[in-house]
């Protein structure tokens, strides 16, 4: 998964995949539920941890109300991170969910307003990833063995929207019913994904997403895949 795509079909493959992914979100997931307007949620950390990020996302989406989860998905599962201690905001904003021994909290599906209250109290993540993408790979989950394997692709990401590419995924995997709370992920970090492959191979959840806000051409981020133990190893 190494070499990106190139030429008429993975552009229209992506194109595709980015149409169906705003079609899904208009939708929704619940049938004949009344529009929240725009919410976010924030995510206070006290620093860069994807091994914690991902279970801490599942168990967030698996946990989140009817009425919360079709919110959050309509809005595609707008997220804001933040570096900060999430222990000095228990008072004022009760986290949902904290994992990682107080690492990473997950403060709750919040309206714009609230969403700025919190935004002013902490600092926004900001930052490069590190040049061996190697230092990101990692194993996360309660089984021996990866059921799942996501392969992340890198390339002109620093690190806010890595965190987004890398959150979207697992919280609408989760929300849509794609992947269990409790799945145990081998995280994988490659420069480019190929849509070609992934459109001929198949995957159980893909994020595209255009390039950037100056370039709008969509982008395969993410892939995640099913897969036995000893492949995601």
């Amino acid at each position: 998964m190494t070499q990106a795509g190139s030429g008429e079909d993975a552009q229209s493959w992506l194109a595709q995949a980015l149409a169906r992914r705003h079609e899904r979100a208009a939708q929704g997931l619940t049938v004949g539920a009344s529009a929240r307007g725009q919410v976010t949620v924030p995510v206070a950390m006290r620093a860069f941890d994807p091994a914690a990020l991902l279970p801490g996302a599942m168990a967030f989406a698996a946990g989140l109300s009817t009425v919360d989860a079709d919110a959050w998905f309509r809005c595609y599962t707008r997220t804001m991170f933040l570096f900060g201690d999430p222990a000095n905001l228990s008072e004022r904003h009760p986290p949902a969910v904290v994992c990682a021994h107080g690492q990473v909290a997950w403060l709750g599906v919040y309206d714009a307003q609230r969403a700025e209250h919190v935004r002013r109290l902490l600092r926004p993540v900001s930052g490069l990833l590190p040049d061996d993408l190697s230092q990101l790979d990692t194993v996360t989950g309660p089984d021996r063995c990866p059921g799942w394997q996501l392969h992340v692709a890198v390339r002109g990401l620093d690190l806010a929207r890595y965190l987004v590419h890398l959150h979207h995924t697992v919280a609408e995997a989760v929300l849509t019913g794609v992947l269990p709370a409790d799945a145990t992920i081998a995280l994988r970090h490659v420069e480019d994904l190929d849509p070609v492959r992934t459109s001929r191979t198949g995957c159980a959840y893909a994020r595209v997403h255009q390039t950037a806000p100056e370039q709008p051409a969509p982008r395969l981020f993410t892939v995640l895949t099913r897969v036995d133990g000893e492949q995601a190893r």
